[in-house]
């Protein structure tokens, strides 16, 4: 099985560009580098192209009310000690870039943007030959805008607030036959962002939102020479999540943005390396859907992906590439009173990039 040592990391990649349920754009940061070997920096970028649309009650065309965005990663890691390990992540795992620009649907001029920015320290303790445990301190930066002219003119503007949560998990591994199996969860983020509204509500408050908890398994195990099965599944507790601004909640009574179900994502693929320079991958992605109605600013539903990779590789220096054809969830939206809004047959494409390079 050491032939297949250094697929991993592509692997993990390629699925994770697939990723996209509620504001989330890929998991938080987990394991996966601390099991990578030796010394090393990453770095990363992706581009998701989505095309959603839907139709509003009265046959009018929402016209793509979502974006294309970009997402980059940095990572370091380094050998301690033979039993200790640690890294140095940046992600940005939750986002949000929604515009209604089609002037008849009732929704016209709606838009509303989030970004996070966060920073994880791990470490990893290797207690014996099979069993390793890891953790550490997640600092996270968030902020939001949102303009709905039709509601008076309504627009929010936060600042930008850092909030602390932490990252715990275990791992139990087979080296020979290059199997592991890894628990991670991910602490909830709360965030007292100060915002200035306008509209029928004008004035400053503080808004609380709190990015949620997440819990991962993932595996991965030889299934033959130089070949590699994984899968995971990954849940989110996005029950109860709102974004809640005082001035829109008196102007409407209720919030921005909510959600009342968790979310589930499950990966599964396979991977080969070809010769001591190349390695691909292939990999499937499901989000079932939740049903009911979904939020104005993010009108998706479940997803199906599938996805291709390649990795290069070439004495220190490692270079993987991956692209995933993404199938998004029909999701049905309340627009304005008895305007409601069916978002059909959509779907996204998304393209990654990822440097290793051993130090």
């Amino acid at each position: 099985m050491k032939h297949i040592v250094g697929l991993t990391g592509a692997l993990t990649f390629v699925a994770s560009i697939a990723h996209a349920g509620a504001l989330e754009r890929g998991k938080p940061p987990g394991s996966t580098i601390l099991f990578e070997t030796g010394d090393l920096v990453e770095f990363s970028i992706r581009a998701v192209s989505p095309t959603v649309s839907g139709v509003s009650s009265t046959s009018v065309s929402s016209g793509d009310v979502t974006h294309g965005y970009t997402q980059m990663g940095l990572a370091f890691r380094q050998e301690m000690s033979p039993k200790f390990t640690a890294a140095l992540v940046f992600d940005q795992s939750y986002g949000a870039n929604t515009k209604y620009l089609t002037s008849a649907f009732p929704l016209a001029g709606t838009k509303a943007t989030a970004q996070t920015n966060s920073i994880t320290l791990l470490g990893k303790y290797q207690l014996d030959r099979n069993f390793s445990i890891f953790g550490g301190p997640r600092m996270q930066t968030f902020n939001a805008q949102a303009s709905i002219p039709g509601i008076g003119g309504y627009t929010a503007t936060t600042e930008t607030d850092t909030g602390f949560g932490y990252v715990i998990g275990a791992a139990y591994e087979i080296p020979e036959i290059k199997l592991r199996a890894s628990l991670t969860y991910s602490s909830e983020v709360t965030h007292r962002n100060p915002t200035v509204e306008t509209g029928p509500a004008p004035g400053s408050s503080v808004s609380t939102t709190t990015l949620p908890q997440s819990l991962s398994l993932d595996f991965q195990s030889g299934i033959a020479k130089d070949t590699l099965a994984f899968g995971g599944v990954h849940w989110v507790n996005w029950d109860g999540f709102a974004i809640s601004p005082a001035g829109y909640v008196a102007t409407t009574g209720g919030p921005l943005v909510s959600y009342s179900d968790d979310r589930f994502y499950y990966t599964a693929g396979v991977g080969r390396r070809f010769n001591e320079t190349w390695s691909g991958a292939v990999t499937v992605g499901y989000e079932p859907s939740v049903g009911g109605i979904s939020p104005n600013l993010s009108p998706i539903d479940g997803l199906a992906s599938l996805g291709l990779g390649l990795t290069y590789k070439s004495g220190d220096m490692k270079i993987s590439g991956g692209a995933s054809y993404i199938w998004l969830g029909d999701a049905n939206t309340n627009v304005a009173g008895p305007i409601t809004g069916a978002f059909r047959d959509n779907s996204a494409i998304a393209m990654g990039l990822k440097f290793s390079f051993q130090l």
